[in-house]
């Protein structure tokens, strides 16, 4: 398993009218497209909208968190059972 990060745009907004551009949400997955469907169907989906309402998939060796200084909003993983 690995993980990708998943960012936000400057005009990025939840539903909840959170604005996204300062936070990250980091997939624990196999592969990239994994953690890109995953992050699609259980994030941005519902969180944002629109599955495709994000700006750029990182993998670890890519990812500088400092550039976001909301830090991570969440954390999803291939493994969790959906209820």
């Amino acid at each position: 398993m690995k993980e990708y990060f998943f960012t936000f745009g400057q005009a990025h907004f939840s539903e909840e009218g959170v604005a996204m551009k300062d936070y990250y949400v980091t997939v624990t997955a196999p592969d990239y497209l994994a953690a890109r469907a995953h992050f699609c169907d259980h994030f941005a989906l519902p969180i944002m909208g629109r599955a495709d309402k994000w700006a750029f998939q990182y993998e670890k060796d890519q990812f500088t968190p400092s550039y976001f200084p909301g830090g991570e909003y969440d954390r999803l993983s291939t493994e969790d059972k959906v209820q």
